[in-house]
């Protein structure tokens, strides 16, 4: 009977599916920053923003501050001219279509990144507090302690910047960002961020 008993539960085992080998996975998806989702309007978005303002172009960039910590928070609207091209291709029946009710929120620039600039922070500490939120990093570039540590979900990714300070690595930048808006953004990318970092953003990009 204990040879049946035993036969019996490792039949059961065996019959169960092999747990898949362990891959780096975020605990939480990176759908926006501080509260605001990626795509939001900018109206909206600077009603949460973390700190105080301190600038507002009204177009592409927020900037606030709480204590030693400044936030960027970034924005994008495709030009006039691509709006205007889209409108003409449009088919002539829609032209008899009633009007949406409201296309302000539809033109106003999206939430499409967040930077974190704070004083400097061992990078363990950083990569503690960062993967006990999404989990183990997904992507490292640090060598002689620099380059970057990367937690990519899917549709958003976070970064954070590695810097050598007194021969050690640490972190006085993070960046948040969506993949989504990113990749309309080659252009507006030069003026945000520096090459090395574009170089990071580019490998997640396809």
């Amino acid at each position: 009977l204990i040879i049946a008993v035993s036969a019996a539960a490792h039949a059961q085992t065996a019959s169960q599916p092999a747990a898949p080998a362990q891959q780096p996975q975020t605990k939480s998806a990176v759908t926006g920053f501080g509260g605001a989702s990626w795509g939001q309007p900018m109206s909206e978005v600077r009603k949460i923003v973390k700190g105080k303002i301190f600038f507002d172009d009204e177009k592409k960039l927020i900037l606030s501050r709480d204590g030693e910590i400044t936030y960027r928070y970034g924005f994008f609207a495709k030009m006039d001219a691509d709006k205007a091209s889209q409108t003409s291709q449009q088919p002539a029946a829609n032209a008899a279509q009633p009007a949406a009710p409201s296309t302000a929120a539809a033109d106003e620039p999206k939430f499409f990144f967040a930077i974190s600039e704070i004083p400097y922070i061992a990078l363990d500490r950083i990569r503690e507090k960062l993967s006990a939120q999404y989990g183990e990093p997904t992507g490292d570039t640090v060598k002689k302690s620099q380059g970057a540590l990367v937690w990519d979900s899917g549709s958003g990714a976070v970064i954070a910047w590695v810097d050598a300070y007194e021969k050690k690595p640490y972190c006085r930048k993070i960046s948040y960002i969506s993949k989504d808006i990113a990749k309309e953004l080659n252009k507006y990318q030069s003026d945000v961020f520096s090459k090395k970092e574009r170089e990071v953003i580019k490998n997640l990009i396809p």
